[in-house]
């Protein structure tokens, strides 16, 4: 289940950082509800992450707190997690 507005995106993920390491660094801002790695379709990282907070607040503590922190080498970036496609979209009829 996804938390509306308690979803973030982390970019520039290492591809040696893990599901449990990106979950105890994040649980630092709140309860995480869920760690998803992308990846494609032969299972190799993405160099991404979507972590799904409990509460807005956690997500919104995370992205104050943890962009920019190095993890692995890397340094994340942490931002709100956007919708793949608007909300209201004027030309979206279905025929």
């Amino acid at each position: 289940k996804i938390n509306v507005g308690a979803s973030v995106f982390v970019g520039n993920v290492s591809n040696r950082t893990g599901e449990t390491k990106l979950r105890k660094l994040f649980e630092k801002c709140g309860p995480v509800a869920s760690v998803h790695l992308g990846e494609d379709a032969q299972g190799n990282r993405k160099g991404y992450a979507f972590v799904n907070f409990e509460t807005a607040s956690a997500a919104q503590k995370a992205i104050k707190d943890l962009s920019g922190q190095e993890v692995d080498g890397r340094e994340l970036r942490v931002n709100e997690k956007t919708s793949p496609k608007p909300e209201s979209s004027s030309g979206s009829d279905s025929d």
